[in-house]
């Protein structure tokens, strides 16, 4: 859960009584006490519990619509708990949950023989796991399939962390956003190999970018993949020694 507020002109009495307000549907030894955290807790607790029944009924996601009915659960636990009357509860990230369904998989397969997992709750409800569920990284994509921008622009990007192998990506700082992003630019790549385009710190690159920002179907940026294309120039600090350049 990730929350942001903005209050401006607000004195400390006002913030308990808005969040009084907010919390008229939790317990009366709650709201007494604003004892948010056990309305963020329970959700959680009831959240995960409705998720791992779920994978518990299947071996593998295949369908969005599984995803789908997921992610209805889920927002239906928080109006349930009374999350949503918080006003902080947004929907997690698809990708973000199937990697942690991912996860959860991958652990199974440590599970040898007749060896089990089972969970209980404070209410004695016992949930006996599906070891044999998985979910496979490369089903990712399909089930996160959305609208696609593709987007190539030149800018210039401050090297924060270089790839002396040429194998993996680089990261960057463009302003305050970071960006990791392979280079396919082989002619370029050669030659920086070779030490025929020396970089040293504070350097950067101007170079042409490519962004593709995939959309899930409400419009919700998922996830963004960066790839420099093309390598224009290298673009040396003011303050970077020539002696330096050389070596």
């Amino acid at each position: 859960i990730e929350t942001e507020m903005l209050l401006e002109d607000v004195e400390k009495g006002s913030v308990k009584v808005w969040l009084s307000n907010r919390l008229k549907s939790i317990s009366d030894d709650d709201i007494a006490d604003l004892n948010y955290k056990r309305v963020i807790g329970g959700f959680l607790v009831d959240a995960k519990y409705y998720v791992l029944r779920k994978c518990s009924d299947i071996d593998e996601i295949k369908d969005v619509e599984v995803v789908e009915e997921i992610e209805t659960g889920i927002k239906e636990i928080a109006q349930k708990t009374g999350l949503n009357q918080l006003g902080c509860y947004t929907s997690p990230p698809r990708e973000r949950l199937l990697r942690g369904l991912n996860k959860v998989g991958e652990a199974f397969e440590a599970l040898e023989g007749n060896n089990s997992v089972s969970m209980s709750n404070s209410q004695g409800q016992i949930l006996t796991l599906n070891k044999n569920f998985r979910l496979p990284l490369q089903s990712l994509d399909e089930l996160c399939e959305g609208e696609n921008i593709d987007n190539t622009t030149t800018v210039i990007l401050k090297v924060r962390k270089p790839d002396f192998l040429g194998e993996t990506s680089w990261i960057f700082k463009h302003g305050h956003e970071e960006i990791k992003a392979k280079i396919t630019d082989e002619n370029w790549l050669n030659r920086y190999l070779k030490g025929q385009e020396p970089i040293v710190p504070g350097d950067s690159l101007k170079v042409r970018l490519n962004s593709v920002a995939t959309y899930d179907k409400n419009q919700n940026l998922t996830k963004t993949k960066h790839t420099v294309i093309e390598v224009l120039s290298v673009v040396h600090a003011e303050n970077t020694p020539q002696t330096e350049l050389l070596q």
